[in-house]
């Protein structure tokens, strides 16, 4: 709920976006984003970071040593859901 301020301007909402815990939902539980949705199969840059659970400059360090793999579709770098997925199974048997 928007709580009206002085002046006319209201706060920022208060509650939370349904991607607001996206790197436990993709990774952990399989969930894409609210529950009973499927949510993207192709990230951007930022939600490929969030859901790993790194900055976005960690992705591009990735991508440059060839251990994450993105797709482009026209001028959009984009990083598909398995390859999060694959990478992030990689981790279990050495990390970073």
């Amino acid at each position: 709920m928007v709580t009206p301020m002085k002046r006319g301007l209201a706060s920022a909402p208060t509650e939370r976006s349904p991607n607001s815990d996206l790197a436990h939902n993709t990774l952990v539980t399989g969930n894409l984003g609210v529950k009973g949705e499927a949510g993207p199969i192709l990230y951007d840059r930022k939600l490929a970071a969030r859901a790993l659970s790194v900055c976005p400059r960690t992705i591009d360090s990735l991508v440059k040593d060839g251990d994450l793999r993105p797709v482009r579709i026209g001028r959009r770098v984009l990083f598909p859901f398995a390859e999060l997925e694959r990478f992030a199974a990689s981790l279990a048997g050495g990390g970073l």
